[in-house]
């Protein structure tokens, strides 16, 4: 599986037999590939839509950080934003931290929580009131 990108969907885009692929897809595929920014900014370009903005601080991380990270696979770590987003995170930090991939709205940020609330819970430990 590359981007998170089954193969078989992968082999549909290949022999044009698959839907057009949407811009979570490219950028998915953008972050498998290890692109710059500009190659980011070609492939978007390659799928008709709008290239992705560039802000000072951008969500993207860069090529060199992802094999970096890579290189940590046995290691729990993850690639943070300037908003306290998980932009990336290792096998290890997943089963140790949780997938912060799977949150949205605020919860995605990780300063919202603390290391003894679970995301979500209101309550140190994840225990309820009443």
């Amino acid at each position: 599986m590359l981007s998170d990108m089954s193969i078989d969907y992968d082999n549909r885009l290949e022999q044009k037999r698959g839907p057009h692929p949407s811009e979570q897809m490219l950028a998915a595929l953008a972050r498998g590939l290890r692109l710059s920014l500009e190659e980011r900014d070609h492939l978007f370009h390659l799928g008709r839509y709008a290239v992705p903005q560039r802000g000072r601080l951008a969500d993207h991380v860069n090529p060199a950080m992802m094999r970096i990270l890579d290189g940590l696979d046995g290691t729990a770590a993850q690639v943070i934003s300037h908003l306290g987003e998980t932009l990336r995170q290792t096998r290890l930090a997943v089963a140790l931290l949780g997938d912060d991939s799977v949150h949205t709205g605020i919860e995605i940020s990780t300063t919202v929580g603390s290391p003894t609330r679970p995301r979500g819970s209101s309550s140190p430990c994840g225990i309820t009131p009443g």
